[in-house]
């Protein structure tokens, strides 16, 4: 005697009605002759949107009912899965697959797998399924023995079952035949979280975060979202709700079903935006007597923010790239401010005093014919500074302090930092006479 062995796979994909998705009512196999030649397959469905569309491989139903379809006299090739569908007018669509490891049942028999109710919420375990055979059988639910008594039986009610992970398996041993089901269920009122989107507070230490939270169903059945921590609740038939005034934190999103108590959760971030920070350049003052100190903060310096960027001292704003000039020496505390108004932790920049520039002596050397007058210049700095001199204002300089060959006239002798062609930071005037 053969063994026809027989696997239905179901997969499910969700409805878009929220109230009554399309889903499997029943699925029957009637072996109605010793063959694989003339296998009824009747298909039974509930909710979706009519019309409807099935599949059986390549094939359309020999006959159809409001909720239902039959492929008569249907040939399978022993161990070749088939792969049914069906589809409602909203294009949801649920799959499976028939197949029968054997090569012909030895008796004609119907096999009978009854969703008897879909379970209630994606989170309940309410489901149950009946599971029939026309000869006694040994019956078996995700390797259990639920429905086994000695002899066999001819029926088997399974409850407590959810909608998945892992799959419900039922098996139908009849001796001369297995048949094995793996199907998952689909929720009659599923609460389903679609999407949870955080927005950051505007500025760094701001609460004016938010978290909006899209749910099925709705709009006619009322929802109600709890965001923790905080224990704030929002009720709405919109599907739609957002949490606002959020400070960064992690929260957990529950929305609850009021009519069913279905409920899903997810886990939302709402993160700080990044703090602006910057490093500001600074110049000091070219000579001990000039209050002429810049400030300036580039906008590639900065980081964090939304630009464009502007920056204070402690007054006015002024656009990153430009400088605050005309300093003197002092303390200064520089802030930056973004497109949206947030201000950077302050920054202390202190302008220093220049180092004192002084000329002790000026050594003149009068002219006993023209073009043959002298100057030499004796100055210092403090510090390590060096200098750079000049002997008509500041109009030209140079790095020796020994000047050759001049006529006879008034000279303005001038001594800067080394580089700075702009300041007087000491100067001196001075008479090549004849002699």
């Amino acid at each position: 005697m053969k063994k026809l062995v027989l696997m239905i796979t179901t997969l499910f994909v969700l409805s878009l009605s929220a109230s009554n998705p399309l889903r499997f009512d029943s699925i029957v196999i009637d072996t109605i002759a010793i063959s694989l030649l003339d296998t009824d397959v009747t298909i039974n469905i509930l909710g979706g949107t009519a019309p409807y569309t099935y599949t059986l491989g390549a094939l359309s139903p020999t006959s159809t009912t409001p909720f239902g379809a039959t492929f008569s006299n249907f040939t399978f090739a022993s161990f070749t899965p088939v792969t049914f569908t069906v589809t409602d007018s909203s294009l949801t669509v649920i799959t499976g697959t028939v197949a029968y490891f054997s090569a012909f049942p030895d008796l004609a028999r119907t096999y009978t797998f009854t969703y008897t109710t879909h379970p209630t919420c994606d989170n309940t375990s309410d489901g149950v399924i009946d599971l029939a055979s026309t000869r006694l059988a040994l019956y078996s639910i995700n390797g259990g023995n639920q429905c086994n008594v000695v002899g066999g039986s001819l029926s088997c009610n399974v409850g407590g079952l959810g909608i998945g992970a892992p799959e419900t398996t039922c098996t139908i041993n009849t001796g001369g035949g297995m048949i094995i089901v793996t199907t998952p269920f689909i929720s009659i009122d599923s609460t389903t979280i679609i999407s949870a989107v955080p927005t950051s507070p505007t500025c760094p230490g701001d609460t004016d975060g938010s978290i909006t939270v899209t749910a099925t169903p709705g709009p006619t059945t009322f929802l109600k979202y709890t965001l923790t921590p905080g224990s704030l609740e929002i009720t709405s038939n919109t599907g739609l709700a957002t949490f606002t005034n959020l400070a960064p934190n992690s929260y957990t999103v529950t929305v609850l079903d009021t009519t069913t108590s279905c409920f899903d959760t997810a886990m939302v971030d709402v993160t700080a935006i990044d703090a602006i920070v910057f490093s500001p350049d600074s110049t000091n003052p070219t000579c001990r007597n000039q209050k002429n100190g810049t400030i300036t903060v580039l906008e590639s310096s900065i980081m964090g923010g939304t630009a464009p960027y502007e920056y204070s001292i402690g007054g006015e704003f002024i656009p990153a790239d430009e400088s605050f000039e005309d300093l003197k020496p002092d303390t200064y505390i520089v802030t930056v401010k973004d497109a949206n108004g947030c201000l950077s932790a302050d920054v202390m920049v202190i302008i220093g005093k220049a180092d004192k520039i002084k000329i002790n002596n000026v050594i003149v050397m009068d002219a006993t014919m023209p073009m043959n007058g002298s100057i030499t210049i004796d100055a210092e700095a403090e510090g390590a500074t060096m200098v750079w001199y000049s002997i008509d204002g500041g109009a030209t300089f140079q790095y020796s302090a020994v000047f050759n060959d001049f006529d006879l006239g008034k000279y303005e002798i001038v001594v800067n930092e080394l580089d700075d062609a702009t300041s007087k930071c000491a100067s001196r005037t001075v008479h090549v006479r004849a002699v």
